[in-house]
């Protein structure tokens, strides 16, 4: 379910750049909570570099390893420059965090990578607004 919804928006962003996903090593169902907070991590990731990096080409890595769930965004466009927690930036930032988990953002002149890690019991931290 929520790697065929990936799977879809990377069509549509495959409209502007080629989008690869691979959900391999993925159990085959997630908390809900942790579901929604990678669809919506993924995606949001993925519009960004549609709309920002000049990116050719992009990757959605969706895997699980010791308890954590690691959505990987990576991209090889001309890079953030300082990251700051815009709006996309801050909402997924506070996804990752509200089920205890964390956004990590490395970025270059040679590409971005993004990554969620979400542990796959959630420990909620509060209500996600917005959402």
């Amino acid at each position: 379910p929520m790697a065929a919804a990936v799977s879809r928006h990377a069509e549509v962003v495959s409209a502007a750049l080629p989008v690869l996903v691979d959900t391999t090593g993925l159990p085959v169902t997630l908390p809900p909570a942790v579901e929604t907070a990678a669809y919506r991590i993924a995606t949001e990731a993925l519009t960004n570099v549609a709309r920002h990096s000049g990116a050719r080409r992009a990757q959605v890595e969706l895997t699980a390893v010791d308890g954590t769930l690691r959505v990987t965004v990576t991209d090889d466009g001309g890079g953030i420059g300082e990251p700051t927690d815009g709006v996309g930036l801050g909402s997924m930032r506070r996804r990752a965090e509200t089920l205890g988990g964390r956004l990590e953002i490395d970025s270059s002149g040679t590409g971005t990578a993004v990554t969620a890690f979400l542990p796959l019991e959630p420990v909620t931290t509060g209500p996600m607004r917005g959402s």
